[in-house]
């Protein structure tokens, strides 16, 4: 791991290209020390962009039910999760009467002009992670609500990897399926600036298909891939410009927070 701050600085940089992105309002994953230290001595550098999935979304200006209201949020608004405490689980009905559980989440709106503020975690669904495993430590400090990932060692991998019955060593941007059809997998096309990532295609109960994407950057990139015995857990060879290669089993990301 570098202790440069060199990769912090282009990571401003490029993050404070994006458009309506204003970084100033954004924290890390968590910054106690007991979580630096586990990620290697830096804080994760992650955010997670959610959608809302019910028409007129209270964006409170606190977490409470009495708090004042400063936006209606239409379907399908992106938001950026701030992955800070969420508070315990309650339960909400909306106009669609559907009950759903959730949290209170601390978001901004994209493209909202600095707008920010609490939402019900229940009328989210993820849609998009960006994180920097160089910056923040290993995959694995992803925050575990969303996305769960286990270090295993080389020999574990391989032991696995050559179990399975699907598996590729060259990713490809074409969807590898699970063996039982409820997921897919595809390679993000790597771009100029060495980003690379996955694409998770998760089937609905309703027959639709929800994508979640996950992009890495400064170079980081899956050489092999395979799914383990069970079909929402996958493998991972994972190529890391300081600590070379790296192995992983991963959980198929979670919607919901």
């Amino acid at each position: 791991m570098k202790t440069s701050p060199f990769p912090y600085v282009l990571a401003v940089v490029w993050f404070s290209t994006l458009p309506g992105f204003a970084f100033s309002q954004h924290a890390p994953l968590d910054q106690s020390a007991e979580a630096v230290e586990e990620c290697g001595g830096y804080a994760p550098f992650a955010f997670f962009h959610v959608a809302t999935n019910v028409e007129g979304l209270r964006l409170r200006r606190r977490p409470a039910k009495d708090a004042p209201v400063l936006a209606a949020l239409p379907k399908n608004t992106r938001l950026i999760w701030q992955s800070e405490e969420c508070g315990d689980e309650f339960e909400a009905t909306f106009n669609d009467g559907i009950p759903r559980k959730g949290r209170w989440a601390y978001v901004d709106v994209w493209k909202g002009g600095g707008q920010y503020g609490w939402v019900f975690s229940g009328a989210l669904t993820l849609i998009h992670i960006q994180y920097d495993a160089e910056f923040g430590g290993g995959l694995e400090c992803l925050d575990g609500r969303f996305v769960t990932l286990k270090p295993i060692d080389s020999l574990d991998f391989v032991r696995r990897f050559a179990l399975s019955g699907s598996k590729r060593e060259k990713i490809g941007s074409s969807p590898m399926p699970s063996p039982d059809g409820k997921y897919s997998i595809r390679q993000l096309t790597t771009r100029e600036d060495k980003m690379a990532g996955l694409e998770f295609s998760i089937q609905l109960s309703d027959g639709a298909a929800q994508k979640v994407t996950l992009e890495m950057i400064y170079g980081n990139h899956v050489r092999k891939i395979a799914w383990a015995a069970a079909s929402a857990k996958i493998l991972l060879e994972w190529a890391d410009e300081e600590a070379g290669k790296v192995y992983y089993e991963m959980d198929m990301p979670v919607l919901n927070l």
